[in-house]
């Protein structure tokens, strides 16, 4: 069950989930109606967004992040009712998915490609992570291969 501190009476919910700095650890942070402050650490794998809030978070349709679950690149929780949840870490998945595709041009079974090698490879990891991939490394930045052959031909 997920802790919510606006469901005790007296509580109100100040920011959920606040990034960290790098430690890579998130934050859950809420006052008291006489003004007391607390806060608990949240680890990135604790399920707290919901669909919407990912979609609004990311500038995606909802219908592209369950297309990305049917194809099997993210595998969110569900709740008793089936919601789904997303931790941060699915977020930051989400996003390499992002960059992939629409920066890189990586087509969604290069995706899943990719998405393997990184979870075998810490290195590729940390590249996507960096937004630093190139999934097409024999390439030079902005050359079609197609007219370095007519080139060499000449």
């Amino acid at each position: 069950m997920i802790f919510h501190p606006s469901k005790i009476e007296g509580w109100k919910i100040l920011k959920l989930l606040v990034y960290n700095g790098g430690s890579r650890n998130f934050s859950v942070h809420w006052e008291a109606a006489n003004g007391k402050k607390e806060e608990m650490e949240v680890s990135p794998h604790h399920p707290a967004y919901t669909i919407s809030v990912v979609a609004q978070l990311l500038g995606l349709h909802e219908q592209t992040i369950r297309q990305y679950e049917r194809l099997g690149l993210i595998a969110p929780c569900r709740t008793i009712r089936k919601t789904r949840l997303y931790s941060q870490m699915d977020i930051e998945r989400l996003e390499c998915i992002t960059y992939l595709v629409k920066t890189c041009g990586v087509n969604l079974s290069g995706v899943k490609i990719v998405i393997t090698l990184s979870n075998q490879h810490p290195e590729i990891d940390e590249q996507l992570r960096k937004r630093q991939f190139n999934p097409f490394p024999a390439q030079q930045a902005g050359a079609d291969p197609r007219m370095e052959d007519e080139h060499h031909e000449v």
